[in-house]
């Protein structure tokens, strides 16, 4: 999928297009399990989990898991050019905050959240379980998350910590 010209790597929280299609959710059923995806240290929420054209969280997971609604959160990671004066507990707070509006309703508040990370993303998921443990208005996170995949990047390539 092409991502130029379009907003695929911008910040905030996004279904990825196939989850987020009614077609797909009329065929598949009602999600079961919500998948957030944060990309690390000069990375994208689209350009992360990317390679030429397929986006492995649009284009291959949504066959393997039907009934996951896949996220990806996005943030500015830049190491050069960066002028956010944002941190961590920043993006972990944004994280919980638009993560907590997508999961509004009574269905989804107590869906199972699995995190898939990528470098910092795994601190800012850590510091976000940290507040959301905390924190009366995101407890529902911390009780709804139920895994962590960690992300290594291997030769050029992303690869599973065992």
């Amino acid at each position: 999928m092409d991502t130029s010209g379009n907003n695929w790597n911008g910040h905030g929280l996004l279904v990825v297009p196939k989850c987020a299609d009614p077609q797909w959710v009329q065929t598949h059923g009602t999600p079961t399990l919500d998948i957030v995806a944060v990309h690390g240290l000069n990375g994208g929420r689209w350009s992360t989990w990317s390679k030429e054209d397929v986006m492995w969280l649009n284009n291959l997971l949504p066959a393997k898991l039907p009934t996951a609604r896949i996220m990806t959160f996005g943030y500015n990671a830049d190491l050069v050019i960066n002028f956010s004066a944002l941190g961590i507990r920043d993006h972990a707070r944004k994280l919980l905050s638009l993560l907590r509006d997508e999961r509004y309703d009574t269905v989804t508040a107590s869906r199972p959240i699995v995190f898939i990370c990528h470098s910092l993303g795994g601190i800012i998921v850590k510091q976000a379980l940290r507040f959301a443990t905390n924190e009366a208005p995101y407890r529902e996170l911390a009780t709804a998350a139920c895994g962590l995949v960690s992300m290594l990047e291997e030769e050029g390539r992303l690869a599973a910590v065992p």
